[in-house]
């Protein structure tokens, strides 16, 4: 089973790669092929935190899992989805005016290693912008007040701060990156983020310093801020690196308890949490 743990990372983030290449070759509709590959990857996790848990505590619900699921139904889906339309108009839209300067002469692996820098460096300062700013800090407080780390909390995120996430996109489109390397790499960030949640005993060694996985991100959700605020990178963890938010302690697990310090009276359902960054008073909580 140890060697499994060493084994799932490039397994699944390659697999679901190759596979988004196979389907868009083959002309498969763009839209099922996304879902399936994304399906797939659920069911895969699913079954690998039952396997191979981090946290056997973890497995079971602590009346998170509804909420999840309504975070995953309309912001994971329908947000994203509508994102992603936009995302694709623009190119098609930007393409043909003469300005896109992106190396398109290179193989298709190395253009989604350039887009998972670009895109990383960009994620991290909107990442780090939603701990530091308070306005911000209301809409990302919804994902941080998980009350453990499993595959579904990736879902818990705020309508407004996903949309703001697709801003870490439009660098990618001014430079004219072509719509399969970027659902190349929309395969392959889909399944590293459902990696960096889920409840898997995965390791990758060396590999935490180049990439932001579940053992650098669980103390990303740590209850306590100075140890929150830290491990901003999305896909890759090396800006961290670059700009000392990168911490990995080795001397103790990451903690069990995640969620807000101080917040008790935190909404713990879908419609609260949605509501919450307009609740003045519930930020009167520290």
């Amino acid at each position: 089973m140890r060697r499994l743990s060493w084994l799932l990372y490039p397994v699944l983030t390659l697999g679901a790669a190759w596979a988004m290449v196979v389907a868009l070759d083959r002309g498969y509709s763009t839209f099922w092929s996304v879902a399936i590959i994304q399906t797939a990857a659920v069911i895969l996790v699913i079954a690998l935190e039952y396997a191979l848990p981090f946290r056997r505590e973890w497995l079971r619900s602590h009346g998170d899992m509804r909420t999840d699921i309504a975070h995953l139904a309309i912001t994971s889906n329908i947000v994203t989805g509508v994102r992603w339309a936009i995302t694709v108009g623009f190119v098609a839209l930007v393409g043909p005016t003469g300005i896109a300067i992106w190396p398109t002469s290179w193989p298709l692996w190395a253009q989604v290693v350039l887009i998972t820098v670009i895109q990383s460096f960009f994620g991290y300062w909107v990442h780090r912008a939603h701990h530091r700013l308070p306005i911000l800090w209301r809409l990302h407080a919804v994902h941080h007040s998980a009350p453990r780390v499993y595959w579904l909390n990736q879902a818990r995120v705020h309508p407004f701060e996903s949309i703001l996430d697709g801003l870490t996109l439009l660098p990618l489109l001014f430079l004219g990156a072509p719509e399969t390397a970027l659902l190349v790499f929309t395969a392959f960030s889909g399944m590293h983020l459902t990696l960096q949640h889920a409840n898997i005993d995965l390791r990758v060694g060396v590999l935490n310093w180049i990439l932001s996985l579940s053992e650098a991100h669980r103390w990303h959700h740590s209850r306590e801020r100075h140890e929150a605020d830290a491990n901003y990178g999305g896909v890759l963890i090396v800006w961290d690196i670059v700009f000392g938010t990168y911490a990995l302690p080795s001397d103790r697990l990451p903690p069990a308890d995640t969620g807000l310090s101080g917040a008790s009276a935190y909404p713990t359902g879908y419609l609260g949490q949605i509501a919450s960054p307009f609740r003045r008073q519930l930020w009167r909580i520290k």
